[in-house]
């Protein structure tokens, strides 16, 4: 009886400590942004990110005004940028999913890449028209690790960003050396019970 209530802890045990990590998610919208008194501030270091390239907009009132296909997905404020941009953090995170769309309607080519120390991790090509904010899923981009750095590529027609969802920790399978200790402990708890069953054999 007591062999089986060890074994069942230890099986217990290595469950928990393999559970995988729950990601936290953070969703940037660039609404800290609408009271600003520039039209087109410039976005630099916001919420732990720090953009290149970016700007500010007031989707709504820009569209009412000018037109465009500007299309903000919650509240009023986009980012949006042309050619090459970017933003980077000084941890590493995951990029979750992201709205992104035409300025104008265009059809353009346009990738997102994601970097880490440097070295591309993984890229994204999309292509033609985007009328209103695409919702983009990069959860499979998580397959090629962390990174800490995303850019932004395109023809130069503008483009922009909205509800950029920032995942800080992985959906990670166990680690190998988590499998060897769940391994070696499941062995012990074997090998214990093999070693207690030849001590009451030699005792009869």
């Amino acid at each position: 009886m007591k062999s089986f209530t060890k074994f069942g802890t230890a099986i217990a045990l290595s469950l928990a400590i393999t559970q995988p990590a729950q990601a936290q998610s953070t969703v940037v919208d660039f609404e800290g942004f609408f009271a600003t008194s520039a039209m087109y501030p410039t976005i630099g270091n916001y919420l732990g990110l720090d953009f290149s390239s970016f700007w500010g907009l007031n989707a709504t009132s820009f569209t009412n005004t000018y037109g465009g296909g500007y299309d903000a997905v919650s509240g009023d404020m986009v980012a949006f940028s042309r050619g090459q941009s970017g933003f980077r953090s000084s941890t590493e995170f995951f990029l979750g999913s992201l709205y992104i769309g035409s300025g104008w309607y265009n059809n353009y080519p346009l990738t997102i890449a994601g970097y880490r120390g440097g070295q591309q991790q993984w890229v994204r090509n999309l292509n033609g028209q985007m009328t209103g904010a695409t919702k983009v899923d990069l959860n499979g981009a998580q397959d090629n690790g962390l990174i800490d750095e995303v850019r932004f590529s395109s023809s130069g027609a503008e483009y922009y960003i909205d509800d950029v969802e920032i995942l800080s920790a992985a959906h990670a399978a166990p680690e190998p050396v988590t499998m060897a200790l769940l391994a070696t402990g499941l062995a012990g708890v074997g090998g214990a019970g093999a070693f207690k069953r030849r001590r009451k054999s030699t005792e009869s």
